[in-house]
């Protein structure tokens, strides 16, 4: 696969740009098949039409970016930055996405199918239209997305969340759901003939669902593969896979040193960059406690219980100090690997925190994950879908009011920042501060939708730091 410069890119691009203007009677249209672009940063940049069959764009910045009608069959995109990108009738065919940001962007009529979105955030995402048969979603987060029309026959959906969804329309013949969270969507003339389910998620199904098609699924009841058996499977992006596997060891060796070794067997099995933790206990009563030990070691990893909780031996604490530490080196070793443009101490810490809460949210019971989701959606809803039906208000904005779509294009930019320092949030009050001398009508639409979110209820940092800078400016 062919590696190019960043100056050459810039020439490429640029070329590309002028080949649009003219209507292709100058420049030329960019042709980047089969070229390595992993962790590239181009955000805005205008590649409508663009080729990059088959191209690596592992971790890529593109926020923001226009890739309508550009191709991308078996395109690795995995990691990839593509929050707010207008992606519209662009061909993600076989492509790979797992671990992409794509919240907020325009796939509507685009091709995704047999592509891979396993662990991909897309939440406030339109895919109305979309073609996603056979595509993987396993684990993705599509809170909030706009799935009406869409083609998701034989797609896999297990694990993953479609809280707030719409599905009016869509055809989800043939797709697995299991484990999946549903809550608040909209299943208006949605085909759900012969489906994989399970019967926690049957039983989220609105009553008059259910009832249609309840005599086509395929209902799985959960835990009978072995009766005293747990298994949590989960799958990683490439650059996430030894350092997942790592946490995975870690917690396979915690239990070996617990139980004797006619009290459990324990085994990970692979498969692709899908990792099984997998247990047999001896009876009952040990099943309950592996399963307890488990919903401890995932809370841990996600930062909500403290090592201890896991044990009292501070051996055993050293030990997953020294394991995820360890952990860390792999990621931070894999990123300057493969993307050497991304391969900072923020970018590891986003990074390992990421794998963290991946790891963490799929070990825990399948049963205590939906209910742990109601709560996600009924007490923390303004702070997880706020900041992101905020940006796509920001968005839409851009679209509208060419004058001050630089300075939106920064608000947007520093929103997608997961915890904002103090030059974030200056740089944020500067353009703040342009829109409001430039368009006052953007100003006034952006302070409403604001407090009408319900971010700064929801008493998040980027809430609370949104609040003081509006304070500052409308006093």
């Amino acid at each position: 696969m062919k590696k190019i410069s960043n100056e050459a890119l810039t020439r490429i691009t640029d070329a590309h740009e002028l080949w649009l203007r003219s209507d292709g009677k100058k420049g030329h249209r960019a042709d980047l098949s089969k070229t390595d672009l992993s962790g590239i940063e181009i955000p805005e940049a205008n590649l409508v039409l663009a080729s990059f069959l088959e191209a690596n764009l592992s971790g890529a910045n593109l926020l923001l970016a226009d890739l309508s009608q550009a191709t991308l069959t078996g395109a690795n995109l995995s990691g990839a930055e593509l929050s707010g990108a207008d992606l519209l009738l662009a061909d993600f065919s076989g492509a790979d996405l797992a671990g992409a940001d794509l919240s907020v962007a325009d796939l509507s009529g685009a091709n995704l199918s047999r592509a891979c979105l396993a662990a991909a955030s897309l939440p406030q995402t339109d895919f109305s239209g979309a073609d996603l048969s056979e595509a993987n979603l396993l684990g993705a987060d599509l809170s909030g997305a706009n799935l009406s029309g869409a083609n998701l026959s034989g797609a896999n959906l297990a694990q993953s969340r479609l809280s707030n969804v719409n599905l009016s329309g869509a055809d989800l013949t043939q797709a697995n759901l299991l484990l999946t969270s549903i809550h608040c969507t909209n299943f208006h003339n949605t085909a759900l003939t012969g489906v994989t389910i399970d019967s926690l998620t049957l039983l989220q199904l609105p009553t008059e669902v259910s009832r249609k098609f309840r005599n086509t699924f395929q209902i799985i009841e959960l835990d009978r593969s072995g009766e005293f058996m747990i298994v949590r499977e989960m799958e990683f992006p490439e650059i996430y896979y030894r350092a997942g596997l790592s946490i995975l060891s870690y917690f396979a060796a915690f239990l070996r040193g617990q139980y004797s070794p006619d009290e459990i067997r324990i085994r990970i099995e692979l498969r692709g960059n899908m990792a099984a933790l997998i247990v047999e206990a001896a009876s009952q009563e040990i099943k309950g406690r592996i399963q307890d030990a488990l919903e401890i070691y995932g809370l841990v990893l996600q930062g909500k219980l403290v090592a201890d909780a896991l044990s009292d031996d501070d051996a055993q604490i050293m030990r997953l100090e020294s394991s995820l530490a360890y952990t860390r080196k792999l990621m931070a070793d894999e990123r300057r690997l493969t993307s050497p443009q991304q391969s900072d101490d923020g970018v590891a810490n986003a990074d390992m925190q990421w794998l963290r809460d991946h790891v963490g949210s799929l070990l825990q019971h399948p049963e205590t994950r939906m209910v742990a989701d109601e709560k996600y959606l009924y007490e923390l809803i303004p702070q997880i879908f706020g900041i992101r039906k905020f940006q796509g208000v920001i968005k839409r904005l851009m679209d509208q009011n060419s004058r001050i779509r630089p300075e939106l294009s920064t608000l947007f930019q520093k929103l997608s920042v997961r915890t904002p320092d103090g030059d974030d949030i200056r740089t944020m009050e500067s353009s703040l501060l342009r829109i409001r001398k430039e368009v006052p009508d953007a100003f006034r639409e952006i302070t409403r939708e604001f407090y009408d979110s319900g971010i700064e209820a929801a008493s998040s940092v980027w809430g609370e730091a949104f609040s003081r800078v509006l304070d500052r400016l409308t006093n």
